[in-house]
């Protein structure tokens, strides 16, 4: 899909997702009911290194920004932050759940 990126906060990048379940009468978006926002796992095997900021192969993940994009990964040391993943260089830190952060939604299933 293509779109234009929007940050918003870790809650709303969790509600995001999770609407994305309810679109077209239930049917969910592109025909999938499962989506919800990325592990911190799963968002770390995305940064291609070998490509400059937004470190990600731009032909299958179109209108990435070099930006921090939000896991559902809570940190440990406070529920208070979560885990992003920043396309600008693939690291990850811990950060408050209230700052802004973008979103890639997943879907599992069929």
């Amino acid at each position: 899909a293509t779109g234009t990126a929007s940050a918003m906060t870790w809650y709303n990048a969790l509600n995001q997702c999770q609407a994305l379940n309810s679109m077209n009468a239930g049917s969910g978006y592109g025909g999938k009911t499962k989506w919800r926002l990325p592990t911190k796992a799963e968002l770390e095997t995305l940064p291609n290194y070998n490509e400059p900021s937004p470190s990600i192969d731009a032909a299958n993940f179109p209108a990435t920004v070099a930006g921090g994009y939000w896991s559902s990964s809570t940190y440990v040391g406070s529920f208070l932050n979560a885990w992003p993943v920043y396309f600008t260089n693939g690291n990850s830190t811990n950060f408050n759940k209230t700052a802004s952060g973008y979103v890639r939604c997943v879907a599992t299933g069929p």
